[in-house]
């Protein structure tokens, strides 16, 4: 999940992308369907982006923590039941943000 924040870019309510990050430890997997045309050379990774509604001054693990430990609806509900992993800005990159076994 990409770490967002409300601001003066537009953001669409709800993001879905897919990307491939390269050779992976745990190998190719065939059963990954070819993205856009062409085949992947790791594993599928799903990329969900959220727009939040928080102050543009506010810590954005802090946001993404508690939009998953109180929200209502249906996505946070099934998101808490999984790892979420900063991806973007850099500084977030690979950390984890959510652990559905430590926070839960």
């Amino acid at each position: 999940m990409q770490l967002l924040r409300r601001g003066p870019v537009p953001w669409p309510y709800r993001r879905h992308g897919v990307a491939d990050f390269g050779l992976s430890e745990f190998g190719y997997r065939p059963a990954d369907a070819p993205y856009k045309g062409k085949r992947l050379v790791g594993r599928h990774v799903d990329l969900m982006g959220r727009a939040l509604p928080v102050d543009l001054e506010a810590n954005p693990v802090d946001a993404v923590r508690s939009w998953l430990a109180t929200g209502k609806s249906g996505t946070p509900w099934h998101l808490r039941k999984k790892a979420v992993v900063g991806l973007y800005p850099a500084r977030y990159r690979g950390k984890v943000i959510w652990d559905a076994n430590v926070d839960l």
